[in-house]
Formats: structure tokens, sequence, C-alpha cells
């Protein structure tokens, strides 16, 4: 079971992306500063170094079943017809979903990689509450955590995240 995911924050600290755009949701900027704060660095060479490092996912991205799960609820929407009138199947639609999740599993787009200290607590609360807002692996090369940024040129304030806001006064 997940748990909730929920950043308490004071109303004098929530930053104007999430107050005119975010609809309660914390920022991308909010979630790094309250799980790494300024523990990382920037190290975009790092896939030249270590080219394992994506089989060495900790959290935040989707499972092959998440992602045929998805795939396969958008093809029985765009086939809703044809699976009506039996000139589709559920299981060939299924085929589909499978294939796309295949291809997709490790097809990751990531613009910056940041080498990270995170705390064990921390690690463990974001695999356990499933958020996909932070996409984390670990360097056995390096021995080190890396941050995986794939989106690129909007500030972190801008960019929603899969964590509530608390307000506090």
């Amino acid at each position: 079971m997940e748990k909730e995911r929920k950043i308490k924050i004071l109303k004098s600290k929530v930053g104007y992306g999430e107050k005119q755009y975010l609809n309660g949701k914390a920022s991308y900027m909010t979630v790094v500063n309250r799980f790494i704060g300024n523990n990382m660095v920037l190290c975009n060479n790092i896939i030249n170094v270590d080219n394992d490092l994506f089989y060495n996912r900790e959290c935040g991205f989707y499972t092959f079943d998440e992602i045929k799960e998805d795939k396969l609820e958008e093809l029985k929407e765009e086939y809703k017809e044809q699976l009506e009138n039996g000139e589709e199947t559920l299981e060939h639609l299924e085929e589909m979903a499978e294939e796309y999740a295949q291809d997709e599993e490790y097809n990751e787009e990531f613009y910056q990689y940041f080498i990270i200290d995170i705390n064990n607590w921390d690690l463990e609360y974001l695999k356990e509450c499933g958020q996909k807002t932070l996409q984390i692996m670990y360097s056995n090369l390096l021995e080190c955590y890396v941050l995986g940024v794939g989106h690129f040129g909007t500030s972190w304030e801008y960019i929603g995240s899969d964590f509530e806001l608390e307000i506090m006064e």
C-alpha cells in the first residue's frame, strides 16, 4: 500500500509557481529541497562513466507492469468501437501493450544528472510512497546515488510533482 504523498510547508515558503499554477501540488523544486536539499552536484558526464546506471533504479520509475497497464487502457479507449464490433480482440491489444512496455521500460531521457546525498529514511519513504517525481538511480561504479532530471528549460519552481502541499500558517 502506497503512503500518502504530502509535504508540509509554511505559507510564507510556498513558491510563486505553486501558488499560481500547480493547484495544491508541490513543485519539483520543493520536492528536491525537502528530500535532497543542497546535497547535490551536477555531473552530466556520469553516463559516459557508468553505462549500467539506468539498470540500478532505486525509485521514481514506472515499472514494466505500470507502463503496460497504462498503455492497455489507452488502447482500449482508442479501439473501443473495434472491440465492440469484434474487429479487434483484447488479447491483441494486450500483446500491443506488452510490446510497447518492453520498448519503453528503459527508454528514459534525462537532460541533467546530479550526484546526490540522500539519507536512507528519505530514500525508503520515496520508494514506499510510490512517487514518480524524483528518479533516483545508484552507481555501483562510483558508489553514489544519482538524480536524473527529465525536464529541460523550465524553472523547477514551475514543474509539478505528485506530492500534495500541506500549507501551515
